[in-house]
């Protein structure tokens, strides 16, 4: 497989393989269609895209044009009221502190629905599913709640393969090479 580039004769195939890494990259940044589980575990198909720059994961439902996610970014809006209540349609990939495949989360958990699509799901685990640290001032402080996880099952292998080889890159990158 290759990609279609203009060359000295016009269109050409251009025959270097893209790695695994920037495949999902490229899928991630256009958009790729995924069934997000809920905390209740209820799915619903959406859309789940990278920003250009790389640092954050936003998702809307599928039936929403992409025009309006873009319009979102360019104005940095992270968030969408629904009914008085603010819901967090995005999320860093800095705040991301975990990676686990297949049904690993208490949300697949809670939805029971069985192992058929395990090898095609992950869950980011976030900051917010870690402990607050210990401390005296925090005795009298309520929880804050804030999103635990992002559950999502991928429709193809190939999506789930290069999508999981992307997020793993940003979310663990590489360390700097020695000089």
């Amino acid at each position: 497989p290759g990609r279609w580039v203009r060359g000295t004769s016009g269109l050409e195939l251009d025959r270097t393989p893209l790695t695994a890494v920037q495949e999902g990259l490229a899928l991630l940044k256009r958009g790729s269609q995924v069934t997000k589980h809920g905390r209740s575990g209820r799915p619903h198909a959406t859309q789940l895209v990278l920003s250009d720059d790389e640092t954050t994961l936003s998702w809307e439902a599928a039936t929403r044009r992409r025009a309006s996610l873009e319009r979102a970014a360019s104005i940095g809006l992270r968030t969408l009221r629904r009914g008085g209540e603010e819901k967090s349609r995005s999320v860093r990939i800095a705040d991301v502190v975990e990676l686990l495949v297949g049904h690993e989360s208490a949300v697949f958990r809670r939805s029971g629905g069985g192992d058929a699509t395990a090898h095609l799901s992950i869950t980011l685990q976030l900051t917010g599913s870690l402990p607050a640290p210990p401390s005296a001032d925090d005795a009298d402080d309520a929880p804050t709640e804030q999103r635990e996880s992002l559950d999502l099952t991928f429709a193809k292998d190939e999506d789930f393969g290069v999508c999981v080889a992307a997020l793993r890159a940003l979310i663990y990158p590489a360390p700097a090479a020695a000089p």
